[in-house]
């Protein structure tokens, strides 16, 4: 099985260097990841991160037309992103443009110059747009809500980008601070991956960031509230006649346990627990023959969401009703012998394929930003040691409360 990383350096500020060596490629990838993102923005101060990840490339004698003009000249494809603990720059070069995507990177995070006029044109352009497009959409309203849902009384609840009010007030000096306090050595750490024969890579990380101020470690506890058995609804006219259910599992306090333990059961639930789920209402139920309903699940660290699309409203009793005790028959059906061994096999093949991509394995890498100790090399013998006791225990604790139901629709 493939490994996490092949090498592991820090530098003497306490920034972390991670590598893994790909010889079939011809390029680099890079990610670079802050330890800070939206659960960080002050609470007047909603979306600052975000709004710091869309100005974070203006950088002296650039333009926004110019910088992109430099790097497609010279091959290379960069791109940021936020999210609730952290903030992402992303690279992809030819090994011999290392150094100077380095010299890019430090003026990125040390060395912007934006001013007050590019808050102001950011916020009322393109963060306005995508503002208003998360208003309207129904994946992202329902997202919104679940996660707040979950996250009540925390400092993940509110979304990303933030609102008009909240950026209205943001100034120069304010994301200055934020950069200050977060944007520092011990607060990130790089991830690199592709051919390194011909450089030296340590070098050249050394060369331009070992004078980066060391800062400190901030530590990202999850700490959703373990709500259940509420209804939500969302009257809105985007849902025009039709409902959306979502189903929302917590796993609540259980999140921060032996983490890689806790995604081997959590995996083994949402595949064990979704497929056996859609297979009853497609075929045994034939409730999405009647209904003509969709499916879809998405699970986090505290969470499994079952989600209903184009449910007519009509039909909403009902597939609350059947939903609901259908859960309870594949409960016991998880714990069959021959199911939850054959489930383990499965997973073990899926779970190694995520070892071969460099998406998942840079995600499993997210961990750090958590202060969790895991050791993702040991995952065979962990998987084998998973009983079906282990896995009746977890279910009931996931299972034992009632889901919040949140409906969305126009009545």
């Amino acid at each position: 099985m493939d490994i996490l990383y092949d090498d592991k350096v820090e530098l003497s500020n306490g920034l972390q260097i991670f590598s893994k060596d790909k010889f079939d490629k011809n390029r680099i990838s890079l990610l670079i990841i802050i330890n800070s993102g939206a659960g960080n923005d002050p609470a007047h101060m909603k979306g600052l991160s975000h709004l710091l990840e869309h100005l974070i490339f203006k950088i002296e004698g650039y333009t926004e037309e110019t910088l992109a003009e430099f790097c497609d000249f010279n091959g290379i494809e960069f791109n940021a992103s936020t999210g609730h603990n952290e903030i992402n720059l992303m690279f992809n070069l030819l090994p011999e443009k290392l150094d100077l995507v380095l010299k890019l990177a430090k003026e990125f995070l040390t060395n912007n110059n934006y001013t007050q006029k590019d808050i102001i044109d950011e916020v009322r352009g393109p963060i306005k747009v995508e503002i208003l497009e998360e208003s309207i959409s129904p994946d992202y309203i329902f997202y919104n809500y679940n996660h707040n849902y979950l996250y009540s009384g925390t400092k993940y609840f509110g979304n990303i980008l933030g609102n008009l009010d909240s950026l209205a007030g943001i100034k120069v000096s304010d994301l200055d601070n934020y950069k200050k306090k977060y944007f520092v050595a011990k607060n990130m750490f790089f991830y690199f991956e592709g051919d390194f024969r011909k450089i030296n890579l340590l070098e050249s990380a050394r060369k331009h960031f070992s004078d980066l101020d060391s800062g400190i470690k901030f530590n990202n506890d999850i700490s959703p509230v373990r709500k259940s058995s509420e209804l939500v609804n969302l009257n809105k006219d985007i849902f025009e006649d039709q409902s959306m259910l979502s189903f929302i599992y917590n796993f609540g306090e259980v999140c921060d346990e032996d983490v890689f333990k806790l995604r081997l059961l959590k995996n083994i639930l949402c595949d064990g627990f979704t497929s056996l789920f859609m297979n009853k209402l497609r075929t045994k139920e034939k409730l999405i023959y009647s209904c003509e309903i969709d499916i879809n699940y998405s699970y986090g660290d505290c969470f499994l969401n079952l989600v209903i699309l184009n449910v007519e409203s009509c039909e909403r009793d009902r597939v609350i009703k059947y939903v609901s005790q259908i859960v309870d028959r594949i409960k016991v059906e998880l714990f069959k012998e021959d199911y939850f061994i054959g489930k383990k096999t499965h997973f073990k093949f899926l779970f190694e394929e995520l070892f071969d991509n460099e998406y998942s394995r840079v995600d499993l890498l997210f961990n750090n930003i958590f202060n969790r100790h895991v050791d993702y090399n040991n995952f065979s013998s962990v998987l084998e040691k998973i009983t079906r006791e282990d896995m009746k225990e977890f279910i009931n604790f996931v299972f034992e409360k009632k889901p919040t139901i949140i409906i969305g629709s126009c009545d």
